[in-house]
């Protein structure tokens, strides 16, 4: 669990593993997100399509908020050892990207060193809520695709995003 700096504004927040009590949480998040979480639910809404594809992803973490309910998820797939890259997907809850935004650092972190990753991806619609923050300036945009989807009744431009292992700011200090 992240502190709370105790301000009538702090936001708690932490994440852990997800485990198979959470498949729940994940549809409702895919569904109510829906087609945001594009590999996710590109196959449709579906109970056994949206939980198949997220038991294929290699690792999921839920983010909770102060009382441990989980308002969001972070998803990293695409795993390739060979050339140790993978994207990271990461989402939120409508309304509580602020609690996902708060751990985003944490996510990023144990995806590429938990992964043993050179580099990692993160993809995002143009008007996707910002969901990492200042962790969006470890990324830099490699692929623009326009007119990528139609997402609420508008086509969208999808943009993959990558962080250089190597170019990722160190922790700070505690």
């Amino acid at each position: 669990m992240q502190p709370s700096d105790g301000g009538p504004d702090a936001i708690e927040a932490g994440w852990r593993f997800a485990a198979p009590a959470d498949e729940p949480f994940l549809y409702d998040l895919a569904v109510a997100i829906d087609p945001r979480w594009w590999r996710i639910t590109r196959a449709g809404t579906a109970p056994p399509a949206v939980v198949g594809a997220l038991r294929q992803s290699g690792a999921v973490a839920v983010v909770t908020d102060g009382a441990g309910t989980p308002v969001g998820a972070a998803a990293l797939c695409e795993h390739t050892p060979a050339s140790a890259t993978a994207v990271l997907e990461v989402h939120a809850l409508p309304g509580q990207e602020d609690r996902v935004r708060r751990v985003a650092a944490a996510l990023v972190r144990a995806a590429v060193e938990g992964g043993g990753l050179r580099r990692l991806y993160y993809r995002d619609f143009d008007d996707d809520p910002d969901v990492l923050g200042e962790v969006r300036a470890w990324f830099t945009p490699e692929v623009r695709l326009p007119r990528f989807a139609r997402v609420d009744g508008e086509y969208r431009d999808r943009t993959e995003w990558c962080l250089v292992a190597a170019e990722m700011p160190p922790e700070p200090e505690a």
